[in-house]
């Protein structure tokens, strides 16, 4: 932004739940002289010296209006959330910015696959509901793949994501499908899963987070899991098979080549489209091979990407900051790799998290009168847990429980409407432990109905 220094304005165009006090005071640490910021939440204007806050009814009207205002003065900011403004959102972007970003690239996996196949193997065809039921295994096996991947075209956290080898599984699979949804069948790729998630202005790339993620499938496949284990749940694992139980940090350092080439053609992407905001991206690399495939992307930071970027990456940071000091002292807080490329300085004093996904492996009913006493019952478990097993400490814990009906609970492929993760803290020390562990800590914690009593 050009504008001298007693010219810099900032409009924000915020969702209902996030304008509160505490988020005020977060964006009077912006540098810019005076900030807007437009909600559907206030019913009454605010204003101070630096803040104000517009109130409004419509906001799509009042978005319109700030199309009038001086852009070599105002930076129009929207928040990208996949409510009824996010397609807007990329519009006003768009303007801003004099873009051609298209809103499909970033939420429909048809369109997002088209636009990133030349950067990684990727290989796929997209079904009907009523096209995959009257479609044979046999037929899609000549023609085309033998072991593949089922999902929906527009879907998140790995809901209704199956793995299918032959024939019995192809019929088992297609009757857990949703006649609401259309499918991609993705080849199947062998690999580490890995995430990424950056910022992007328009022409370089800042990585902010880089994530491992061991899918139940993956753990198998790497004789993690205990022949007990496998036996117990020999089953209906299958329909658990894309279920990511762990994820966890990982320094910067252990990127490889491979992946920072594969970030630069992802670059050279977002370039020809313009994009300037958050990205999450989602890969496996085979070590073997040194190809990545299985790629997906979001116009976001991933979910809960947020704290590993304040808590196990730069303390004293607020993530969603991060674009602003950009644009005044970058260096401040990257470290240059490459002329396009920068990476987020890591704080001595972080915390590791380890991020549990877990599932009931079928439809649970927990009798506790309140979530807190649900809460208190696990937490105890869990530090119990870790302390006699492993003699190691959890520092700290962070929940994110989802429900329809308190106490009712289903299995991951059946239900995105329900969700039982936690985030477990460690120190370094601790946290080499229980990466050394994985295989052993999941077996324990998957299934929730064998954990808490």
């Amino acid at each position: 932004m050009k504008a001298s220094r007693n010219e810099q304005k900032l409009w924000l165009i915020l969702k209902k739940d996030i304008l509160s006090d505490r988020n005020i005071k977060r964006y009077k640490t912006l540098l810019y002289d005076k900030i807007y910021i437009l909600s559907d939440q206030c019913k009454k204007n605010y204003t101070d010296w630096k803040i104000t806050v517009v109130g409004c009814k419509d906001i799509i009207t009042w978005i319109q209006s700030i199309y009038k205002l001086d852009r070599g003065k105002t930076l129009l900011i929207p928040f990208f959330f996949w409510d009824i403004l996010a397609k807007y959102s990329i519009d006003i972007y768009n303007h801003t910015f004099s873009t051609k970003v298209k809103y499909p690239y970033f939420k429909d996996k048809n369109a997002i696959n088209h636009i990133i196949q030349s950067a990684c193997k990727k290989q796929f065809m997209h079904y009907t509901f009523d096209q995959l039921q009257q479609i044979r295994y046999q037929d899609i096996a000549k023609i085309w793949l033998e072991k593949f991947i089922i999902k929906p075209q527009s879907g998140s956290s790995s809901f209704m994501t199956f793995f299918v080898e032959n024939s019995k599984d192809f019929a088992t699979i297609k009757k857990k499908l949703s006649p609401k949804h259309t499918y991609i069948l993705e080849e199947y790729f062998d690999g580490e899963l890995n995430s990424v998630d950056f910022y992007n202005d328009g022409k370089n790339l800042y990585i902010l987070a880089y994530i491992k993620e061991k899918a139940l499938k993956d753990l198998s496949t790497d004789n993690q899991l205990s022949e007990d284990f496998l036996h117990t749940y020999k089953k209906d694992l299958k329909l658990f098979n894309f279920l990511i139980p762990v994820r966890y940090n990982e320094s910067f350092e252990k990127i490889t080549h491979e992946e920072f080439r594969f970030l630069s053609k992802i670059q050279d992407i977002l370039t020809k489209l313009h994009y300037r905001w958050f990205i999450h991206l989602e890969y496996k690399f085979n070590v073997s091979t040194h190809t990545i495939g299985f790629v997906e992307r979001w116009a976001r930071l991933g979910f809960k990407r947020k704290t590993f970027i304040e808590k196990a990456y730069t303390a004293g940071i607020k993530a969603l900051n991060l674009p602003y000091l950009i644009l005044h002292d970058k260096l401040q807080w990257f470290t240059t790799v490459a002329p396009w490329l920068y990476i987020l300085k890591e704080s001595n004093t972080n915390t590791n998290i380890l991020w549990m996904r877990t599932s009931f492996y079928k439809k649970t009913s927990k009798k506790f009168t309140t979530i807190e006493s649900f809460k208190d019952a696990l937490s105890r478990f869990l530090r119990t847990y870790f302390s006699k097993t492993f003699d190691i400490q959890v520092m700290d814990i962070q929940y994110v429980i989802k429900y329809k009906e308190w106490n009712v609970f289903y299995p991951f492929y059946q239900c995105n409407d329900t969700r039982l993760d936690y985030l477990l803290f460690f120190t370094d020390k601790d946290f080499l432990i229980v990466k050394k562990n994985i295989g052993k800590i999941v077996e324990r914690l998957v299934f929730n109905d064998f954990t808490v009593k």
